[in-house]
């Protein structure tokens, strides 16, 4: 971040706040003040000035990282469904373009900190939707009364989210 172009305009990759002119110290900006930087990490900026913070391997880190215990799934579905764009198509197709949709895939790579690419990620999307939309199919099918029928237990755990689904 040494060479700053004084017109540049850059974007957080984590929460796409858009860093005004006058920004002073991006670190003091709530996503990256999750980092430490005293472990080789740094601010870069992409080719589409967005900015992350990487690893002095390279490696793009997440602000919120999987713990040994978490679960990818859960963290995919969460930031997935704070970008609504993603998967809502009710939405008017000006919000929902090519390229916003990228730039939000974009970002959901960026907050998982490169623990997944993002075809890798869309896959992953796509088949918790469609589980989603199989659970919901089992449980909401037509049963024929005095059919002796029970009650079916739906497999997919996060059946209960259908906030984003």
């Amino acid at each position: 971040m040494s060479d700053e172009n004084e017109n540049t305009c850059y974007k957080c990759g984590y929460c796409r706040w858009i860093f005004a002119d006058h920004c002073e110290n991006y670190l003091l900006h709530t996503c990256f003040q999750k980092f430490s930087f005293e472990n080789g990490e740094e601010l870069v900026a992409d080719a589409d000035e967005i900015l992350s913070v990487a690893s002095k391997e390279g490696d793009i880190l997440s602000p919120n990282p999987v713990d040994a215990s978490g679960d990818l799934d859960e963290q995919l579905i969460s930031l997935v469904a704070s970008r609504k764009a993603l998967f809502d198509a009710s939405l008017p197709l000006i919000e929902r373009t090519y390229f916003k949709k990228k730039n939000l895939w974009n970002e959901v790579e960026n907050n998982l900190g490169g623990q997944m690419k993002q075809d890798d990620i869309k896959a992953r999307w796509k088949y918790l939707r469609d589980c989603y939309i199989k659970a919901k199919r089992k449980v909401t099918t037509y049963k024929a009364s005095g059919s002796g029928a029970t009650n079916t237990k739906v497999g997919f755990r996060f059946f209960l989210k259908p906030c984003v689904f």
